[in-house]
Protein backbone atom coordinates (compact mmCIF):
# COMPACT_ATOMS: atom_id res chain seq x y z
CA UNK A 1 0.00 0.00 0.00
CA UNK A 2 1.53 3.28 -1.12
CA UNK A 3 1.90 6.09 1.41
CA UNK A 4 0.56 9.56 0.65
CA UNK A 5 3.06 12.45 0.32
CA UNK A 6 2.56 13.82 3.86
CA UNK A 7 2.93 10.42 5.52
CA UNK A 8 5.97 9.67 3.35
CA UNK A 9 7.69 12.79 4.77
CA UNK A 10 7.14 11.52 8.32
CA UNK A 11 8.18 7.89 7.74
CA UNK A 12 11.95 8.21 8.00
CA UNK A 13 14.19 5.73 9.80
CA UNK A 14 17.79 6.54 10.50
CA UNK A 15 20.80 4.91 12.09
CA UNK A 16 23.63 5.98 9.76
CA UNK A 17 21.66 6.72 6.61
CA UNK A 18 18.12 7.95 6.02
CA UNK A 19 15.56 5.47 4.83
CA UNK A 20 12.20 6.82 3.71
CA UNK A 21 9.31 4.38 3.31
CA UNK A 22 7.18 4.61 0.18
CA UNK A 23 4.81 1.88 1.32
CA UNK A 24 3.29 0.85 4.65
CA UNK A 25 6.08 -0.85 6.55
CA UNK A 26 5.62 -4.45 7.73
CA UNK A 27 2.51 -4.98 5.61
CA UNK A 28 -1.05 -4.59 6.82
CA UNK A 29 -0.17 -5.45 10.43
CA UNK A 30 1.09 -1.91 11.02
CA UNK A 31 -2.07 -0.18 9.77
CA UNK A 32 -5.10 -2.50 10.09
CA UNK A 33 -7.70 0.28 10.17
CA UNK A 34 -6.33 1.94 7.05
CA UNK A 35 -6.10 -1.42 5.26
CA UNK A 36 -9.70 -2.30 6.17
CA UNK A 37 -10.91 1.06 4.87
CA UNK A 38 -8.86 0.61 1.67
CA UNK A 39 -10.28 -2.89 1.03
CA UNK A 40 -13.85 -1.77 1.78
CA UNK A 41 -13.49 0.99 -0.80
CA UNK A 42 -11.71 -1.20 -3.37
CA UNK A 43 -14.29 -4.01 -3.29
CA UNK A 44 -17.41 -2.00 -2.42
CA UNK A 45 -19.02 -2.63 -5.81
CA UNK A 46 -19.13 -6.41 -5.44
CA UNK A 47 -22.41 -7.71 -3.99
CA UNK A 48 -22.19 -10.65 -1.59
CA UNK A 49 -18.55 -10.15 -0.59
CA UNK A 50 -17.72 -9.41 3.04
CA UNK A 51 -14.24 -8.20 3.94
CA UNK A 52 -12.38 -8.63 7.23
CA UNK A 53 -8.77 -7.49 6.86
CA UNK A 54 -7.42 -9.89 4.25
CA UNK A 55 -10.19 -12.51 4.47
CA UNK A 56 -13.01 -12.52 1.95
CA UNK A 57 -16.12 -14.66 2.03
CA UNK A 58 -19.09 -14.95 -0.25
CA UNK A 59 -21.39 -17.22 -2.20
CA UNK A 60 -23.80 -19.97 -1.25
CA UNK A 61 -22.76 -22.31 -4.07
CA UNK A 62 -19.67 -22.80 -6.23
CA UNK A 63 -20.89 -20.68 -9.17
CA UNK A 64 -21.46 -17.44 -7.18
CA UNK A 65 -18.14 -17.99 -5.39
CA UNK A 66 -16.32 -18.23 -8.73
CA UNK A 67 -18.10 -15.09 -9.96
CA UNK A 68 -17.10 -13.25 -6.77
CA UNK A 69 -13.48 -14.36 -7.12
CA UNK A 70 -13.41 -13.23 -10.75
CA UNK A 71 -14.81 -9.81 -9.77
CA UNK A 72 -12.35 -9.49 -6.87
CA UNK A 73 -9.39 -10.24 -9.14
CA UNK A 74 -10.63 -7.80 -11.79
CA UNK A 75 -11.18 -5.02 -9.20
CA UNK A 76 -7.82 -5.49 -7.49
CA UNK A 77 -5.52 -6.61 -10.34
CA UNK A 78 -3.81 -3.24 -10.87
CA UNK A 79 -3.77 -2.16 -7.22
CA UNK A 80 -3.06 -5.10 -4.90
CA UNK A 81 -0.32 -7.72 -5.12
CA UNK A 82 -1.18 -11.13 -3.74
CA UNK A 83 0.97 -14.03 -2.64
CA UNK A 84 -0.62 -16.96 -4.43
CA UNK A 85 0.83 -19.44 -1.92
CA UNK A 86 -1.36 -17.83 0.76
CA UNK A 87 -4.59 -17.90 -1.26
CA UNK A 88 -7.19 -20.56 -0.45
CA UNK A 89 -10.19 -20.85 -2.76
CA UNK A 90 -13.50 -22.70 -2.49
CA UNK A 91 -12.89 -24.17 0.96
CA UNK A 92 -15.62 -26.43 2.38
CA UNK A 93 -14.60 -25.47 5.92
CA UNK A 94 -12.81 -22.36 7.16
CA UNK A 95 -11.45 -21.12 10.46
CA UNK A 96 -12.48 -17.49 10.80
CA UNK A 97 -12.10 -15.18 13.79
CA UNK A 98 -12.04 -17.99 16.35
CA UNK A 99 -14.86 -19.95 14.74
CA UNK A 100 -15.07 -22.82 12.30
CA UNK A 101 -17.63 -22.34 9.53
CA UNK A 102 -18.88 -25.12 7.30
CA UNK A 103 -22.12 -26.22 5.60
CA UNK A 104 -23.60 -27.33 8.93
CA UNK A 105 -23.08 -24.05 10.78
CA UNK A 106 -20.69 -22.15 13.02
CA UNK A 107 -18.93 -23.55 16.08
CA UNK A 108 -16.01 -22.61 18.32
CA UNK A 109 -12.54 -23.34 16.95
CA UNK A 110 -10.72 -23.64 20.26
CA UNK A 111 -13.07 -26.16 21.84
CA UNK A 112 -10.29 -28.76 22.18
CA UNK A 113 -8.12 -26.34 24.14
CA UNK A 114 -10.96 -25.57 26.55
CA UNK A 115 -11.80 -29.25 26.98
CA UNK A 116 -8.29 -29.97 28.28
CA UNK A 117 -8.02 -26.87 30.48
CA UNK A 118 -7.56 -27.66 34.19
CA UNK A 119 -9.55 -25.81 36.83
CA UNK A 120 -8.06 -22.41 37.67
CA UNK A 121 -6.27 -22.04 41.00
CA UNK A 122 -6.28 -18.23 41.26
CA UNK A 123 -7.78 -15.04 39.83
CA UNK A 124 -5.17 -14.61 37.10
CA UNK A 125 -5.93 -18.10 35.74
CA UNK A 126 -9.68 -17.48 35.90
CA UNK A 127 -9.51 -14.36 33.67
CA UNK A 128 -8.47 -16.09 30.42
CA UNK A 129 -11.03 -18.86 30.93
CA UNK A 130 -13.85 -16.34 31.44
CA UNK A 131 -12.57 -14.41 28.40
CA UNK A 132 -12.88 -17.54 26.25
CA UNK A 133 -16.35 -18.22 27.61
CA UNK A 134 -17.37 -14.64 26.87
CA UNK A 135 -16.00 -14.88 23.31
CA UNK A 136 -18.04 -18.03 22.68
CA UNK A 137 -21.07 -16.83 24.68
CA UNK A 138 -23.39 -17.15 21.67
CA UNK A 139 -23.01 -20.94 21.97
CA UNK A 140 -23.84 -21.15 25.69
CA UNK A 141 -27.47 -20.89 26.82
CA UNK A 142 -27.90 -19.07 30.16
CA UNK A 143 -24.21 -18.15 30.20
CA UNK A 144 -24.69 -15.18 32.51
CA UNK A 145 -26.23 -17.23 35.33
CA UNK A 146 -23.69 -20.03 34.86
CA UNK A 147 -20.76 -17.61 35.09
CA UNK A 148 -21.89 -15.67 38.16
CA UNK A 149 -20.09 -17.83 40.78
CA UNK A 150 -16.90 -17.73 38.70
CA UNK A 151 -17.05 -13.97 38.11
CA UNK A 152 -17.37 -13.43 41.86
CA UNK A 153 -13.93 -14.98 42.31
CA UNK A 154 -12.34 -12.27 40.14
CA UNK A 155 -13.72 -9.30 42.09
CA UNK A 156 -11.25 -7.15 43.97
CA UNK A 157 -11.17 -7.94 47.67
CA UNK A 158 -12.98 -11.27 47.23
CA UNK A 159 -11.17 -14.20 48.84
CA UNK A 160 -10.45 -17.05 46.40
CA UNK A 161 -12.33 -20.14 47.50
CA UNK A 162 -12.81 -22.99 45.01
CA UNK A 163 -15.70 -25.18 46.12
CA UNK A 164 -17.84 -27.87 44.53
CA UNK A 165 -20.21 -25.15 43.23
CA UNK A 166 -17.43 -23.41 41.27
CA UNK A 167 -16.09 -26.75 40.02
CA UNK A 168 -19.55 -27.71 38.75
CA UNK A 169 -20.00 -24.36 36.97
CA UNK A 170 -16.51 -24.68 35.44
CA UNK A 171 -17.26 -28.22 34.19
CA UNK A 172 -20.72 -27.23 32.91
CA UNK A 173 -19.28 -24.31 30.92
CA UNK A 174 -16.55 -26.49 29.40
CA UNK A 175 -19.16 -29.08 28.46
CA UNK A 176 -21.41 -26.41 26.91
CA UNK A 177 -18.57 -25.15 24.69
CA UNK A 178 -17.26 -28.56 23.65
CA UNK A 179 -20.65 -30.20 23.13
CA UNK A 180 -21.88 -30.81 19.59
CA UNK A 181 -25.20 -29.36 20.75
CA UNK A 182 -23.61 -25.92 20.34
CA UNK A 183 -23.76 -26.23 16.56
CA UNK A 184 -26.44 -24.31 14.75
CA UNK A 185 -27.29 -23.75 11.13
CA UNK A 186 -26.67 -20.27 9.76
CA UNK A 187 -28.78 -18.25 7.42
CA UNK A 188 -26.55 -17.77 4.34
CA UNK A 189 -27.49 -14.08 4.03
CA UNK A 190 -25.96 -13.42 7.47
CA UNK A 191 -22.43 -14.42 6.50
Amino acid sequence: MELDAQTNQNMVVTTHLYRRYRQVSFGINSAPGIWQQFMDKLLSGIDGVKIMMDDLTGGETRQPQLQHLRQIFIHSRQIVRTQTAKLHHLQIQIKYLGHTIDKDGIYPTEEGLLKEQPAPTNTSEMGPFLGSINFYSRFIPNRRSQCTPLHRLTKKGFVWRWTAVEQKMFNDLKTAITSTDTLYTTTPTCI
